[in-house]
């Protein structure tokens, strides 16, 4: 590779070498079930469902626990109230309470926090609403109760700053809550739930004689069907490279199936162009450090795919082999998420051929929550060279497979690059090259700040995963 004055890279790759690249692509294992398995599956299918609708998710539990940190916040603040004017609990239960008034007790705002938490406990943690509508009730009528409160109540009563504290804090809270049900809870499980129906690859309700699985983030499995002309090939023992040998024709099935063959053709010549794209992207030697703390190392350049915004490569050295590492990456890259934090979940949409496919991902929340979540429609290409060089490339582009979900911004993702690369015994050099865009009304130094955390982050964790796989399957450290 030719050097430059800006150049940073600190290890050479051979000329005949080649690399491709996927940001944050994955693609699932799937296994086909014998043919006298079918009421298994549906039985397993049932009962993953249900599993599914009996736990509550994450975010909604946390929007459980904030409701139940108002009313717990709320009855403290008020007893602080009491104390401040020198009230013990029984004389304050007496004045604030007993003889209530309302230019004068401040309880009443306890009290609507404490029928705000009884209905949406009720609503969203037992019943598990999906519809806004009882926390837009109840937004609304504490928000007039307060405004009311305020302009009604008499400030010489008290003369206590919790006389102000109380009712801005209750309104504060009711709104922090609202948004994150209705900005986080509810558009994230209808993604999911979009997610669920939409992995039969629109199936129309037909039945299957396969089962496959995609995971999401936190090690949840969730089961689908998909239709009869979607066959997806048996995965390959841990140990084999040729986990695809005699799945081709099984992929043509597919591909026939859901693809015209105009469109077939075109992914097949730009699948071919992706992979020059992707080397060029691995030679590229105009990178510059912005993050250098072995043995991750995080450069940028500018961008030579859009007009602006810039590309980020990674650079780590792994104690594992390049083969291992790849398999990692491209043959359980269904299991993604379950180590790398940057990513929400991954599946496989298509498979063209043994070494091209249609994968859907999702990134999560970067920059403390100011870029929301993206998914990328991609198409994947993996490819070997001479030197044990292993390689796998994506670039975004446009299909009926899957449409935009709510809930995510649809981004995307230019010619990019993750090669693994040996680097004497039992070790390897992985480099992991991203060109997003992600979209939407962005500062581009809100982006800059955020990508740099991202990759410093995939690095850590890319370090963590390997020295685990070498340490279960009793690989030799690599010095």
């Amino acid at each position: 590779m030719q050097s430059s004055a800006t150049a940073v890279t600190d290890f050479q790759l051979p000329a005949s070498s080649a690399g491709l690249s996927v940001n944050a692509v994955t693609v699932d294992e799937v296994h086909a079930p014998s043919s006298n398995s079918a009421t298994g599956m549906e039985a397993t299918a049932a009962s993953v469902d249900s599993g599914r609708h009996s736990k509550i998710g994450t975010l909604r539990r946390a929007f459980c626990l904030l409701v139940l940190f108002d009313l717990i916040f709320t009855c403290i603040l008020w007893i602080f109230y009491t104390k401040y004017l020198g009230l013990d609990l029984g004389k304050a239960i007496r004045d604030q309470v007993l003889h209530y008034q309302f230019t004068s007790s401040v309880f009443d705002l306890v009290g609507v926090s404490l029928v705000r938490f009884i209905l949406l406990e009720v609503f969203y943690a037992a019943l598990r609403l999906q519809s806004p509508w009882v926390v837009a009730v109840t937004t609304a009528f504490s928000t007039a109760f307060i405004i009311v409160k305020i302009i009604l109540y008499d400030y010489d009563h008290g003369h206590s700053v919790f006389d102000y504290l109380l009712p801005i804090m209750s309104l504060v809270l009711v709104w922090i809550e609202t948004f994150l049900l209705d900005c986080k809870v509810l558009p994230k499980e209808r993604a999911d739930e979009q997610l669920n129906e939409r992995s039969p690859l629109l199936s129309g309700g037909r039945s299957s004689s396969v089962t496959a699985e995609y995971v999401y983030r936190g090690g949840l499995r969730h089961s689908f069907v998909p239709s009869e002309g979607f066959v997806t090939p048996q995965s390959s023992p841990n140990n084999s490279d040729n986990e695809d040998d005699g799945a081709a024709a099984n992929s043509q099935v597919a591909a026939s199936s859901l693809l015209s063959i105009e469109e077939r053709h075109r992914l097949a010549l730009r699948a071919s162009r992706l992979a020059d794209e992707s080397w060029q992207a691995l030679e590229d030697a105009g990178w510059r450090c912005v993050h250098d703390r072995p043995p991750v190392r995080v450069l940028s350049q500018r961008s030579r795919h859009r007009p602006s915004g810039k590309a980020w490569r990674l650079e780590t050295r792994l104690p594992i082999s390049a083969d291992r590492a790849f398999r990692e990456i491209w043959d359980r890259v269904d299991r993604q998420a379950d180590w790398n934090p940057t990513v929400q979940f991954s599946r496989l949409l298509l498979r063209l051929d043994s070494d091209t496919a249609i994968v859907h991902n999702a990134t999560a929340e970067a920059g403390g929550g100011l870029i929301k979540a993206r998914d990328f429609v991609t198409l994947c290409v993996r490819r070997s060279r001479e030197n044990g060089i292993r390689y796998t490339g994506g670039v975004s582009i446009e299909t009926g497979l899957m449409p935009k979900m709510d809930g995510y911004t649809r981004g995307e993702n230019h010619p990019g690059c993750i090669a693994c690369i040996p680097d004497g015994p039992g070790a390897c050099q992985l480099v992991w090259i991203v060109d997003s865009d992600i979209k939407g009304w962005v500062p581009t130094r809100v982006i800059d700040q955020a990508m740099t955390s991202v990759m410093t982050q995939l690095g850590a964790s890319l370090q963590s995963h390997a020295s685990r796989i070498a340490q279960k399957e009793g690989l030799s450290p690599a010095m």
